[in-house]
């Protein structure tokens, strides 16, 4: 059999001690094949000994006529962007990192130094740190700037990528994300730590 891992059930369950995480880990060792939907995804397959050889790289599948059949929002002079990735970068949160304050910080000093620009931010409403993100962005007085958005279904999300300028993914993992490459097949630009070597 194939085992297709497609995020945090490689990064994360595969390293729980639990009953899921040891069927998981099972699993893995004993495929045939495991399919890995993103290049970062390879340090966490060498981290738990699975032979690299029955191991290979396979995209995700972004239908892109799909995205691009959608009407186009208006443009305006409000720079809008939309932060996707899930609320997940305090020392508190236990799945993998996102690094999303580290965007935030940096939309706080560009509204700073640039007070005649005017921007908003979108953010995706998911992840263990909603809260602690809502605390940040209070602190960093951008609530005026800011918009809290539900994840919804996929149409919903579509449209929200139509309706920004710049997306903005994770800052931490150095690999993309589905948003990211469903962002990318709207034709919008993405802010992202991209690790090179990792997709080498």
């Amino acid at each position: 059999f194939i085992a297709v891992a497609t995020g945090a059930d490689i990064s994360e369950l595969a390293f729980e001690d639990s009953r899921n995480g040891r069927q998981y880990r099972a699993a893995l060792e004993e495929a045939d094949l495991v399919l890995l939907a993103n290049t970062g995804q390879w340090v966490f397959a060498d981290r738990l000994g699975l032979d690299l050889s029955k191991v290979a790289f396979v995209p995700f599948a972004i239908d892109v006529a799909k995205h691009l059949s959608i009407e186009q929002a208006p443009r305006s002079e409000v720079l809008q962007f939309f932060s996707v990735a899930r609320l997940d970068w305090s020392e508190h949160a236990r799945r993998s990192l996102k690094g999303n304050d580290v965007f935030f910080r940096a939309f706080a000093r560009y509204l700073s130094d640039h007070p005649a620009a005017f921007a908003r931010l979108r953010i995706a409403d998911w992840g263990v740190d909603r809260a602690r993100t809502r605390e940040l962005i209070t602190a960093l007085g951008l609530d005026p700037a800011v918009e809290y958005v539900p994840v919804g279904d996929k149409a919903r999300l579509a449209t929200l990528f139509q309706e920004a300028d710049v997306v903005v993914d994770q800052f931490s993992m150095g690999s993309a994300g589905l948003g990211c490459l469903e962002a990318m097949a709207a034709g919008r630009p993405v802010f992202i730590h991209w690790d090179v070597d990792l997709a080498a």
